[in-house]
């Protein structure tokens, strides 16, 4: 078949393409290129080296959650495990609170008591016993929004323009008295923990600060030694000590009371302590002060008052009587006539009692059986009364929660019940009434006033701690004082009290702190 003329064309215009591109030379250029990217990528593989892959260990998978019953665990042994643990860790707390209040029983050497700072028990081996009781035989020698009044001490003293001189000059020499410089109080802790009580020794010759604490431990401090503080301390019971007498006829021996229900008594000449009395079923002691003769009085947590005779070596010459159904706080007892008390008690009362007149008691809720006394007279408080002390001029000071300081002035001439006393009105009435911020709270202790035993400038004063840091002194008519403080200071020095005839003043406050007050 003849070629027509266009499939000639189109002929023809292949041959020509054909000879166009072979003239180019184009099949050679493409070879070397090809040639020259298989050289680079022969090179980036060769600079690029190759990681060695490392096989892993193969684990079988853990379950997230276990059966316990197929690992053979009894829920019901893990749990009283789990219980007796907690029960012997509790177990071991209580017995460990139990040997810290246990009473100390039976006679007792101070020396092996001695508390060092360490908080070491010394024993004999750590020292000479003879240089320890020739330091204690040098000692004794011889023998809120509630204010109180003392807060408005200037201002009193201004307004006042009738002050007897009396009063003036008792001022003026309270006022030039200074917190004992010797050294800081944060220095002195008369006893370790939180003081219930502290007072002086009745020696004139030095200065002897003793104190007792909430844990039982009793101090000394020898604030005459001024080169070191000369502290000891040791503990003699097993709780608070509220109550610290002297023998009024041997000032080296004294008597402690304590919230562990026992009664002991300390020879500082000798160093050894004896437990002369343990109350029923160890109810605590509040308070303690010398009878007539050798009787030692006493009351307790649950209201009763006892007596015992020292003389006797058992607890068979012992008398309960019930005064109240709660607690009392404390009492007093006429110097003149030893067998009238006063009492202070948590059901709002101050009594007076007779101890030689006992009747029935049949107003008690408890099922003991007990006598009273005859109460010639009350006084009834809008709160619980925490003191009640009586002086040798026959004026009876006390206090309470109710904010109030009420002095009671029961007779004008001595001469008339120094021998016995005629029996006031039933329902008594404060002479002089006093406003004074007794609120102590939770870690304070119980605000108290106590008079000073035998003034040697023949004026009857009390002294109470103030909450603002200060200790407030008032005479028997109401006249304040003194209103003493330091910016030493720190704490509220709620156990307050004077030395027995010498205008000196310690308080003692929180962590056995104490402060001294002297011209």
């Amino acid at each position: 078949m003849a070629l027509s003329e266009f499939e000639k064309q189109r002929q023809a215009n292949i041959e020509r393409n054909k000879k166009l591109l072979n003239s180019l030379n184009l099949n050679q250029i493409n070879s070397s290129i090809a040639k020259r990217v298989k050289q680079e990528d022969d090179e980036s593989k060769k600079a690029v080296p190759k990681v060695k892959r490392v096989k892993k260990e193969t684990t079988p998978p853990v379950a997230t959650r276990r059966s316990a019953r197929l690992a053979g665990v009894k829920i019901e042994d893990t749990d009283s495990v789990i219980k007796h643990e907690v029960d012997l860790e509790k177990l071991r707390k209580e017995e460990m609170e139990k040997l810290k209040r246990i009473r100390i029983n039976g006679n007792l050497s101070l020396v092996d008591l001695l508390k060092e700072e360490n908080g070491d028990v010394k024993t004999e081996e750590d020292g000479d016993d003879s240089k320890i009781l020739e330091k204690f035989k040098s000692m004794i020698g011889n023998g809120s929004r509630a204010f109180s009044a003392g807060d408005y001490y200037e201002q009193i003293k201004k307004s006042e323009g009738n002050t007897s001189k009396d009063v003036q000059q008792l001022r003026d020499q309270f006022d030039k008295f200074t917190i004992w410089e010797h050294f800081e109080p944060k220095n002195i802790a008369l006893t370790p923990e939180r003081t219930y009580y502290t007072c002086f020794h009745p020696t004139v010759d030095k200065k002897l600060v003793l104190g007792a604490d909430k844990e039982g431990y009793f101090g000394v401090w020898n604030a005459s030694e001024t080169n070191d503080v000369d502290i000891t301390n040791f503990k003699l019971h097993g709780g608070s000590i509220p109550k610290i007498e002297f023998d009024p006829s041997d000032a080296s021996k004294l008597y402690t009371c304590s919230y562990d229900g026992s009664i002991r008594r300390l020879d500082m000449a000798s160093m050894d302590s004896q437990q002369v009395f343990t109350n029923d079923y160890d109810i605590g002691l509040t308070d303690i002060n010398f009878g007539e003769g050798q009787e030692i009085y006493f009351t307790d947590m649950s209201g009763r008052f006892g007596r015992v005779d020292l003389r006797a070596n058992d607890h068979s010459s012992r008398t309960y009587f019930r005064l109240s159904d709660k607690k009392i706080g404390g009492f007093g007892v006429n110097p003149n006539n030893r067998s009238q008390i006063c009492t202070a008690s948590l059901d709002r009362t101050m009594k007076i009692f007779d101890t030689r007149k006992t009747q029935s008691c049949n107003w008690t809720q408890f099922d003991d059986e007990y006598e009273t006394f005859e109460t010639p007279a009350l006084y009834n408080s809008r709160l619980s009364v925490s003191i009640a002390s009586w002086n040798a001029t026959n004026d009876i000071v006390c206090n309470g929660y109710d904010d109030t300081i009420r002095i009671f002035q029961l007779g004008k001439d001595p001469r008339k019940w120094i021998h016995d006393y005629n029996t006031p009105d039933a329902e008594l009435e404060p002479t002089h009434t006093l406003t004074h911020n007794c609120k102590s709270g939770k870690w304070v202790s119980i605000l108290k006033a106590r008079w000073q035993q035998f003034p040697q400038d023949q004026v009857q004063k009390f002294a109470i701690a103030n909450m603002k840091k200060f200790i407030d002194v008032y005479d028997r008519d109401g006249n304040m004082l003194a209103h003493l403080s330091d910016p030493w200071m720190t704490n509220v020095p709620a156990t307050c009290n004077f030395h027995p005839t010498e205008n000196w003043l310690v308080g003692g406050g929180a962590n056995g702190k104490a402060y001294l007050f002297s011209d």
